[in-house]
């Protein structure tokens, strides 16, 4: 197993990622003066939602992470096309329903008997339905991405990531140069990324025919076989999901709004080292799949471990690096300083430390798709930690919430994924 290309990848991934975050801060200004308060809140709510929707896929894309990476590493091509022609048809499919909900949304205005009404406006309704409409048409085109991660070719899908986003600031901004109606806007921004996972899904398939998808492959067996799959990974990722953003609600429920609000500017900031975390690791979910594909646990093993120190010791420095700044920092970003942030940030380095020293375990059970005991620990993470930050979190004592979150962590999830890891690499903890 070559490390360079581990090491490439990761950093091809990190690079990507960053960049892609600079695409929001960069365009929000012009769309903020162009469109006005109630169109740019608007936009803003519904890029939310497409943060929210991220599941909407199933959990079938993470499944064929998973299956790809062990099929490409025994170069098994009529498997692998045989799940990649599985993957578009359920994830069309999924997109399909979603549209045809949406449209029975836009008809009846909204969800009323939730109490949730769309704006009367045409307009706003425009903006909503192009953003989300767009993200929708994305779900399945995001394969493309998969694929790259299962053939540890993620400087690629960083290269098409970033090019989109930089496709979305110039789209967006020319459209409000040309003075376009304000959901156009919206939509030329959602419209970057989405043309350029259509343009490198078509030339990867060019240039790699003999694992296109087939339509006489579909399978009803296999899709409901892979769906069974994504469910658990959906179910996985709902559950870190919630726990992982739950300090907000809990804050504002024990100590008020404007709490939330010291917590939450220095907290976003320390979301950076979340970030990094799962950007660092994320390549080793295919690295493991396709080296235990091929009998190599020793290697596994071994890069586990250098992973999990060294992923730490990285984390706690530039969490560090982060505290020592986060004075200038924010009040460069928002133009004041937040009571207690440093402690805030503190908190969150240990946090993302203990998550950093356990990534590369939980990479070993993704590769391997064995959720079931990482839904039990994250189950017994929240049942734990929120009691706790009930009892303990208070309006001097914020920075509370993410101890609680790294205690509760390296106590409940670390060990039992550690020993679950080294158990599937044939070696017993201790």
């Amino acid at each position: 197993m070559a490390m360079p290309r581990l090491i490439s990848n990761i950093l091809g991934g990190v690079a990507g990622r960053f960049l892609g975050l600079l695409a929001p801060y960069i365009v929000m200004p012009w769309m903020l003066a162009y469109m006005g308060d109630r169109s740019f809140g608007l936009w803003l709510t519904a890029t939310s939602l497409t943060s929210m929707a991220a599941f909407l896929d199933l959990g079938i894309g993470n499944a064929t992470l998973t299956r790809l990476a062990r099929s490409f590493a025994t170069r098994n091509d009529a498997l692998a096309r045989e799940q990649i022609t599985i993957a578009y048809a359920a994830l069309g499919t999924v997109a399909g329903l979603a549209w045809g909900v949406g449209a029975l949304i836009w008809w009846f205005g909204g969800l009323p008997f939730l109490g949730l009404n769309l704006p009367e406006a045409v307009a706003d309704r425009a903006i909503l339905a192009a953003t989300l409409g767009a993200f929708v048409f994305g779900i399945p085109l995001s394969t493309i991405h998969r694929i790259y991660y299962a053939r540890h070719e993620v400087w690629r899908s960083s290269l098409w990531s970033t090019v989109g986003s930089a496709l979305a600031v110039g789209l967006s901004l020319s459209s409000i140069l040309l003075a376009l109606p304000v959901w156009l806007v919206a939509l030329a921004y959602a419209a970057g990324p989405i043309l350029m996972a259509l343009v490198a899904t078509l030339i990867f398939f060019a240039r790699n025919r003999q694992i296109a998808p087939r339509a006489e492959e579909i399978s009803v067996p296999a899709t409901i076989t892979l769906l069974r799959e994504g469910l658990h990974f959906l179910g996985l990722a709902v559950l870190t999901s919630v726990f992982l953003n739950l300090d907000p609600v809990i804050i504002a429920h024990v100590a008020g709004p404007e709490a939330v609000t010291t917590y939450g500017v220095p907290a976003k900031l320390g979301s950076i080292l979340m970030l990094l975390v799962s950007t660092l690791f994320m390549p080793l979910w295919a690295e493991n799949g396709a080296a235990l594909a091929r009998g190599e646990r020793d290697w596994v093993r071994r890069n586990t471990l250098r992973m999990s120190l060294g992923g730490t010791a990285l984390i706690l420095v530039a969490g560090l690096v982060l505290v020592a700044l986060s004075g200038p920092l924010i009040s460069l970003w928002m133009g004041r300083s937040f009571e207690g942030q440093q402690s805030v940030l503190i908190a969150m380095t240990f946090l993302s430390a203990a998550m950093a020293m356990t990534s590369p375990f939980f990479m070993v059970l993704n590769s391997q798709g064995r959720t079931a005991i990482q839904m039990v620990v994250w189950s017994l993470f929240g049942a734990v930690s929120i009691p706790l930050k009930l009892y303990f979190v208070g309006i001097d004592t914020l920075w509370a919430a993410p101890v609680i979150s790294a205690i509760v962590y390296t106590a409940a999830i670390t060990p039992a994924i550690a020993i679950s890891a080294l158990r599937i690499l044939g070696q017993k903890h201790g």
